[in-house]
C-alpha cells in the first residue's frame, strides 16, 4: 500500500455503492471520466442519454444540441419549447428546413445567447466548440456579449479569458478551440451552474456579482450569499461545509448519509471520503419539510470541492516540528489551528487529549496554549510523534491561511499468511478473516506471503463495520547490506531506508524477520512508504561473491582487480578500515593471503572501495568459517570421474556432493591453446567439468594435473548450496547441449585477437541471418571450410570454445515429412540401384530448426520452412536402374530426435 490515495481508491466501490446520481445508469458508464458532472446534469435533465441505455461521452456535442441545453437551464429544466416554435430568426439553415432545435435555437437567439457563423447563417450541425459552448455559457450568466467583449475579432481571446476566470474551464481537459464532446459539455455546463451571476454596474462601468443576504430559518442574517446560474434559474441552493463522511465513519448516519459539516444529508459523493475534513460546495433543492437549509430531506443534485481548504500528504515520520508551533512537512512550515483527527477514517472525531486513543499505536495529545499536536508511537513514547520513524501517510488539510485544521492517517499493519481459502484468510498474529464485502484480498496473495492490511473505518478488523484491505507487501528482495548509519538505517536499492515499527505480527509470526540487521548480511526487507518495517536474512548468493584477479603486488598499489558475477573486471581500492582484520600490508586478511584467484564476499564503500571477507586459513581442506551466512572450502578430492556433473547439477569434493543453486557462477581458469584466461559461467549453460581436466596454472601459465584438485574453491550458502566455485583446468567447458545452435559456413575462415585473445572468426548462416562465429583458438580447423555444416554454441561473453564447435555430416533423402505429427521418413540408403522401399522413421523435435542453402554453389537461401521429398528418377519406384535417389537434407540428432535439417535448394546436397 504506498500511499492513501490508492487505499481510497480501493473503497470507492464500496461507497459509491451509495451515490445517489450514480453513473451507472448508463450501460457505458465505465467510459465516461466527468463521472460528477453527467451524473448530475443528467438528474437536472439538462442532457439525457440515449435509447439504448448508453451517453457516448466522446460524441460530439451541435451547435444546435449546445443552444437546448442552455434553454433548459435557464428555464428550470424543462424543455417544453412549443410556444419560441413560431420566433423567426434570420438563419435560413434553420427557417428553411424547420430544423428540430428551431424553438431553442430562436429562444437563444432573442435572448442575445447565441451569434450565427454570418447573418445568414446559423450552421445547426456542426460540432460546436469549447470557445464557443464557453460563450453562450457567459450570456446566460449575465455578460452582455457587446459590452463583455464576446463579439467582434476578438471574441475568442476574450471568451477564453472570462471563462478561465469564472472558472468555466475547470476539470475541461480536451481541447477548448476544438470540437466538444458530450461528456466535457455536461462539464461546462456544471461549472456554469456552479458560477457566481452577475450584473452590470452603471456607475463602476464594470460587471459585479449579484448576491443575496442569507438568512437562517430564525430570520437572523449572517452575512451574503452569492446568486449562482443554479439558484437563479433552477431554484437551486448551495451550501458551503465540510465534509465529515458518510455512515461507515459516523455512527447516528444511515447507508446512504453523510455530514456536511453538522447537517446531515441523504447524499454520498461519487468519490465516497476522498473529501474527508475538506471543505466541499453542496448543491441542493430545498423540501417542503418546513426546515430552512441543508438537512436529509433535501435533494442532492452534486458536491464539489469549495476551493477554501486545501490538502498536503508525506509519510509522517518525515514531518518535523519547528519551535513548538509549527509543523515541518517537505521544507514548509505550517501553523496548527485546533486540529481533529482521524486515523484510517475512524469513527472518532473532535479534539482530543491524552486519554483518547485510536489505535494501540497511536495517542494524540492536544496542547491549547501552543496549538500541539502531539503523536506518541506508544503509550509512554518519548518526544514528539513527528520524530517518530513512522512509516505511516498523512494527510493534513489546510485552510485558506495555510494553518492545520485537520489531519487524518493511514495506518497500515503487516502479517504474514499463515492459512488461505477462496473464502478465508489466516494471518499470524491477528486470527482468521472471512473474505467478504468487508474483507478483500489481492488475487496474487498466497500462503507464507507478507502482507499490508488496511483497516479502514474501525479499528477492530472483525468488526461488520470495517473495511479490511489486503495486499501484498512490497519486498526488497536479496539486498546485501554494504552500508549502514546505524542496525536499524540501512542503504536499500542506494537510498538510506529507516526501520518503521508498525507492529509485531509479522517477527512474531516467523522469527526469521527481525528489526535489526547486520553489515554484509543478504536480506529480505519489508518495505513500507520508503521505510522498512521487517528483515528476513537469506541465503548468500552469486551475487554476494567475487573473485580477485589480481592484487597489489601486480602494480595496483594497494589496489585489487575482482571479477564479479556479470563477467566484469573492476579495479577497487581496498578499505581496510572496517575493524574486522589487519591493514592491507602485508596483504594478509582474516589468516588469509589476498592473493590471486581466490574467492570472497565483498562490500562495496563509497564510490571505489572494497571490503574483502573470506573464512578460509591457507591450505583448509573442507573447513572453513562462516562468514555472513557462507561457508567457504579450498581444495578437494578426487573421488569420482568428474568433479561438476551437468546432469545432476552437483560437485563431488571426495568427500560429499553438492548440489549448485540455479544463480551460481562459476569461474573457471583455462589454460589451453596457448592461451590463459578466466570465464565466467552460469551454472546451468556449463558443460561437465572431468577431474582429468583439473589442475595447477602456475605463475608462468603452466599446466600440471595433480591428483587432486589443489585449486578448486567453493562457497556453500545457509542451505548448503554451491553457489560460486573457482576451479583450474587445460579445457574450456563450454556450453550445454541446450544451448547448441546450427550454421552453414557461407565464408573462408579468418584468424583475429579479441581483447588480447587469438580468435578463428566464421562467417555462419543460422536460417536466419549471418552472424560472426568468434572461436577463441590460435589455429584454424581443417575441417572448417566454407560450405560446412556445423552445431556451435556462443558463451556468455559472446565467444566460442574450440571444442563447442562440431562438422555434421549426416544426409539423407526424404520420403516423407509430416509437419502435424513431427515425423522425418528417410530411405535407408541413397544410390543406384536402392530398394526404395527400404526407410527409417525419426521424431522430429518440437523446435527444430531448418536452414535453406545451395549447397553446390555454397551460398545461403533464405525464406526455407518446408522439407521437401528426394528426387526419383525413374518409373520403377522399386527397382531403380537410372540416377536412383541422392541425399536432399544434411540432419543432426539429439537424445533420438531431429533438432536440426538443412535444405538443399537444388534437392541434392553436397559436402565440401
Amino acid at each position: 500500500m504506498k500511499n492513501l490515495k490508492k487505499v481510497l481508491a480501493l473503497v470507492l466501490a464500496f461507497a459509491c455503492a451509495f451515490t445517489m446520481f450514480a453513473g451507472a445508469a448508463f450501460t457505458d458508464s465505465a467510459d465516461i471520466s466527468q463521472t460528477e458532472a453527467v451524473d448530475m446534469l443528467t438528474a437536472l435533465g439538462v442532457i439525457k442519454g440515449y435509447e439504448n441505455g448508453s451517453f457516448q461521452p466522446d460524441a460530439t456535442v451541435t451547435r444546435a444540441e449546445m443552444a437546448k441545453m442552455i434553454y433548459v437551464i435557464r428555464n428550470g429544466g424543462s424543455d417544453v419549447v412549443t410556444q419560441y416554435e413560431g420566433y423567426k430568426t434570420p438563419f435560413t439553415d434553420v427557417e428553411n428546413v424547420n430544423h428540430w432545435a428551431k424553438g431553442y435555437i430562436a429562444y437563444c437567439y432573442a435572448n442575445g445567447i447565441i451569434a450565427g457563423k454570418s447573418a445568414t447563417k446559423f450552421d445547426p450541425d456542426a460540432t460546436v466548440t469549447g470557445q464557443e459552448a464557453a460563450k453562450m455559457a457567459l450570456v446566460l450568466i449575465g455578460y452582455d456579449p457587446d459590452k463583455a467583449g464576446l463579439e467582434g475579432s476578438a471574441w475568442g481571446t476574450n471568451t477564453i479569458n472570462l471563462a478561465t476566470k469564472k472558472d468555466l474551464f475547470s476539470n475541461y481537459s480536451i481541447s477548448i478551440t476544438g470540437g466538444c464532446d458530450r461528456q466535457f459539455a455536461a462539464q461546462l455546463l456544471y461549472n456554469t451552474l456552479w458560477a457566481c451571476t452577475v450584473r452590470w454596474s452603471a456607475d463602476a462601468e464594470s460587471y459585479e456579482d449579484v448576491t443575496t443576504t442569507n438568512q437562517t430559518s430564525d430570520g437572523t442574517t449572517v452575512g451574503l450569499l452569492n446568486v449562482t446560474v443554479a439558484k437563479k434559474y433552477m431554484g437551486l441552493e448551495d451550501v458551503k461545509g465540510t465534509y465529515r463522511g458518510d455512515s461507515k465513519i459516523n455512527s447516528g448516519l444511515k447507508a446512504g448519509q453523510s455530514y456536511v459539516g453538522g447537517d446531515k444529508i441523504t447524499f454520498v459523493p461519487e468519490n465516497g471520503n476522498d473529501w474527508l475534513g475538506e471543505n466541499v460546495k453542496v448543491l441542493y433543492k430545498e423540501s417542503k419539510d418546513g426546515h430552512k437549509g441543508l438537512d436529509e430531506y433535501d435533494t442532492i443534485y452534486g458536491m464539489t470541492l469549495s476551493g477554501e481548504t486545501s490538502t498536503v500528504t508525506a509519510t509522517l515520520g518525515d514531518i518535523g516540528d519547528d519551535d513548538n508551533s509549527k509543523i515541518d512537512i517537505a521544507g514548509t512550515k505550517y501553523a496548527i489551528d485546533i486540529p481533529y483527527f482521524r486515523v484510517n477514517q475512524g469513527d472518532v472525531d473532535g479534539y482530543f487529549d491524552s486519554a483518547k486513543k485510536f489505535t494501540d499505536e497511536y495517542t494524540i495529545n492536544k496542547d491549547a496554549t501552543n496549538k500541539i499536536l502531539e503523536i506518541k508511537a506508544d503509550s509512554d513514547g518519548n518526544g514528539k510523534g513527528f520524530k517518530q520513524n513512522s512509516a505511516d501517510e498523512i494527510k493534513v488539510v489546510l485552510n485558506n491561511t495555510d494553518e492545520v485544521i485537520g489531519v487524518y492517517i493511514n495506518h497500515v499493519n503487516f502479517y504474514k499468511v499463515t492459512g488461505l481459502t477462496s473464502n478465508k484468510i489466516s494471518l499470524g498474529g491477528l486470527g482468521t478473516l472471512d473474505i467478504n464485502d468487508h474483507t478483500t484480498v489481492a488475487s496474487d496473495v498466497a500462503v507464507n506471503d507478507i502482507v499490508a492490511m488496511t483497516t479502514m473505518y474501525k479499528g477492530n478488523p472483525s468488526d461488520d463495520n470495517a473495511y479490511n484491505i489486503i495486499e501484498k507487501a512490497e519486498i526488497a528482495a536479496g539486498v546485501k547490506v554494504t552500508n549502514m548509519k546505524s542496525a536499524t538505517e540501512v542503504m536499500i536499492d542506494g537510498s538510506y531506508a529507516k526501520y518503521a515499527k508498525i507492529n509485531d505480527c509479522v517477527t512474531t509470526a516467523d522469527s526469521n524477520y527481525k528489526a535489526s540487521v547486520e553489515l554484509d548480511g543478504t536480506y529480505d526487507f519489508v518495505m513500507y512508504n520508503g521505510y522498512w518495517v521487517a528483515a528476513k536474512k537469506v541465503s548468500a548468493s552469486a551475487k554476494d561473491i567475487a573473485l580477485v584477479t589480481a592484487a597489489d603486488t601486480n602494480g595496483l598499489e594497494d589496489r585489487v582487480k575482482v571479477m564479479t558475477s556479470d563477467g566484469t573486471e573492476p579495479v577497487y581500492t581496498y578499505d581496510d578500515n572496517d575493524g574486522k582484520g589487519a591493514d592491507f600490508n602485508p596483504y594478509i586478511y582474516n589468516g588469509s593471503t589476498l592473493s590471486d584467484n581466490k574467492l570472497f564476499s565483498f562490500s562495496l564503500v563509497g564510490d571505489n572501495k572494497i571490503q574483502l571477507t573470506n573464512g578460509t586459513g591457507v591450505g583448509s581442506n573442507l573447513g572453513g568459517d562462516t562468514v555472513t551466512g557462507l561457508l567457504f572450502h579450498l581444495g578437494a578430492t578426487k573421488n569420482s570421474d568428474n568433479f561438476y556433473d551437468e546432469d545432476t547439477k552437483s560437485i563431488t569434493d571426495g568427500t560429499n556432493t553438492y548440489v549448485v543453486a540455479d544463480d551460481t557462477v562459476a569461474y573457471v581458469k583455462v589454460a589451453a591453446d596457448g592461451q590463459v584466461k578466466t570465464y565466467t559461467y552460469d551454472i546451468d549453460t556449463m558443460k561437465t567439468i572431468a577431474w582429468a581436466n583439473i589442475g595447477v596454472i602456475d605463475s608462468h601459465d603452466a599446466f600440471t594435473a595433480p591428483n587432486n584438485g589443489t585449486n578448486i574453491e567453493y562457497v556453500l550458502n545457509d542451505d548448503k548450496e554451491v553457489v560460486a566455485l573457482y576451479v583450474e583446468t587445460n579445457k574450456k567447458p563450454g556450453a550445454t547441449a541446450s544451448n547448441d545452435q546450427y550454421g552453414y559456413i557461407v565464408d573462408d575462415p579468418a584468424q583475429s585477437s579479441v581483447d588480447g585473445t587469438k580468435c578463428v572468426s566464421l562467417s555462419v548462416w543460422n536460417g536466419t541471418e549471418t552472424v560472426t562465429l568468434t572461436i577463441e583458438t590460435s589455429s584454424v580447423d581443417a575441417s572448417w571450410k566454407k560450405g560446412a555444416f556445423i552445431k556451435y554454441n556462443v558463451g556468455a561473453d559472446g565467444k566460442t570454445d574450440k571444442a563447442d564447435v562440431a562438422v555434421l555430416t549426416a544426409t539423407g533423402a526424404v520420403k516423407n515429412y509430416d509437419f502435424n505429427r513431427k515425423l522425418l521418413t528417410l530411405y535407408t540408403t541413397t544410390g543406384d540401384p536402392v530398394d526404395s522401399t527400404k526407410t527409417t522413421t525419426y521424431a522430429v523435435a518440437d523446435d527444430v530448426v531448418i536452414i535453406g542453402v545451395n549447397s553446390k554453389d555454397k551460398a545461403l537461401v533464405e525464406g526455407i520452412s518446408a522439407v521437401p521429398q528426394a528426387f526419383v528418377d525413374n518409373k520403377n519406384t522399386t527397382d531403380v536402374t537410372d540416377d536412383g535417389i541422392k541425399a536432399n537434407i544434411l540432419y543432426a540428432m539429439d537424445d533420438g530426435k531431429v533438432v536440426a535439417i538443412f535444405v538443399d535448394t537444388n534437392n541434392e546436397i553436397a559436402l565440401p
